[in-house]
């Protein structure tokens, strides 16, 4: 277990939108066009977010026609993410 890398991985969780990301994709996978348009934000800004969450092995793409769908890699974080939200 590297407790620094976890650390960067929760570090980058932190950012709110990045944790809606992980948020939308708890149950389904999704384009960068429909997350920019639920997050309101230009799917530029969109995709960089998803770069930094690619780079920590926590969010993966998978090309589907023309576009790629992303979906959460790591099912540790989604326990976790979803742990966090129950009341």
């Amino acid at each position: 277990m590297d407790i620094d890398y976890i650390a960067d991985q929760l570090k980058v969780l932190g950012h709110p939108v990045r944790l809606s990301i992980v948020i939308g994709l708890l149950n389904n996978e999704c384009s960068v066009t429909k997350m920019s348009e639920g997050l309101n934000m230009s799917q530029a800004s969109v995709s960089r977010h998803l770069a930094i969450l690619r780079s920590f092995d926590i969010v993966e793409g998978k090309r589907k026609g023309t576009q790629i769908c992303y979906y959460l890699k790591d099912e540790k974080i989604a326990k976790m993410v979803k742990s966090l939200l129950e009341d």
